[in-house]
């Protein structure tokens, strides 16, 4: 073998190494790529969260509004001043509602008293609470479009135990 020989299997190695070389980085790129690549999420589950995160700012400033009113205004059901010094003082509910307002109501006292600053606050907190049925019928009506049946069931279940709590 010569040298001339020699120094072209040198380069033809050389230029073989450089192409394995390329190829190697190629795969650790696509490999960063993908593991970089932010996860697909499922529309029902978008629709859910858009829903839940948007009825919850309304109940929020809903609340915010109501608290204020109570605080600041004589529109009140009950004496804001009573209400917290008996809580702060460790009372019962049924204490609170006795000292600070008569008889405790049953069932979803504030719709009476949407008008007044404690009302206003409670129906802005119920809003953000039962907020989650609407988000979850329409992520159920998506899934049953999507033939997932079971997870429509169970999102109907879910809306159905939901709308039920809000009754007992």
């Amino acid at each position: 073998m010569t040298m001339r020989d020699i120094e072209k299997k040198l380069e033809q190695k050389i230029e073989h190494a450089g192409e394995l070389l390329e190829h190697e980085i190629e795969h650790v790129e696509e490999t960063l790529e993908h593991a970089l690549e932010r996860p697909t999420v499922a529309k029902a589950a978008v629709l859910y969260g858009d829903i839940v995160y948007w009825g919850t700012i309304l109940g929020s400033f809903v609340t915010v509004l109501g608290s204020i009113l109570a605080f600041v205004t004589e529109l009140n059901y009950l004496e804001p001043e009573l209400v917290l010094s008996a809580i702060w003082e460790g009372r019962s509910v049924d204490e609170v509602w006795e000292e600070a307002g008569g008889e405790r109501p049953d069932g979803h006292w504030y719709v009476e008293h949407l008008t007044r600053g404690d009302g206003l606050t409670m129906t802005g907190i119920a809003l953000g609470v039962f907020v989650v049925v609407p988000g979850m019928l329409a992520s159920t009506w998506h899934l049953l479009r999507e033939r997932q049946r079971l997870f429509a069931g169970f999102g109907l279940t879910a809306a159905g135990i939901t709308v039920a709590a809000m009754f007992a």
